[in-house]
């Protein structure tokens, strides 16, 4: 496969990877807009310029929730087509080490890998998906040092870990 389609695989894959995690990461602040709109309903406001602009946002709100719904519903269905397959669990680490090298070299992160079990039967896509969530916010939410993060994979009996 030549440079340009593994960099357009790895494009499409951060594209689906975005929607599954901006769908994921979005409910829960419009959750909390939606509790303080209904605390603001619940009030008696007497100024129509004021209810005009309540409104406004309500149906605003009820648009942007609507919006998420369809997103998650699209990846819901992209998640029941879950084609199990071997998967190196090492090529995936560098590919998301690859679209992350920004951030990891701009926090100076260091991802060890300890791979005990190099592949794993698993959806490929799903796979991606959880570290490519589990990495970044290993970056983002780190003391104020240089985030070391862990990754390996081991055998105990018929699990894998």
């Amino acid at each position: 496969m030549d440079k340009k389609n593994k960099s357009l695989l790895r494009i499409n894959a951060d594209l689906d990877n975005f929607v599954q995690t901006a769908s994921h990461n979005l409910l829960a602040p419009l959750g909390n807009i939606e509790i303080s709109i209904d605390v603001m309903n619940s009030v008696k406001v007497i100024d129509q310029e004021l209810n005009k602009f309540l409104n406004i946002i309500n149906a605003s709100v009820k648009k942007f929730r609507s919006f998420i719904t369809e997103i998650s519903k699209i990846v819901k269905i992209e998640s029941e087509m879950i084609i199990m397959e071997m998967v190196d669990v090492g090529d995936i680490i560098k590919n998301i080490e690859w679209s992350l090298d920004d951030k990891i070299k701009s926090t100076l992160a260091v991802i060890n890998t300890n791979l005990q079990v190099k592949s794993i039967l698993f959806s490929k896509k799903n796979l991606r998906s959880i570290l490519y969530n589990l990495i970044p916010n290993s970056i983002k939410f780190r003391r104020n040092e240089s985030p070391i993060i862990n990754i390996s994979t081991i055998k105990v009996k018929d699990t894998i870990i």
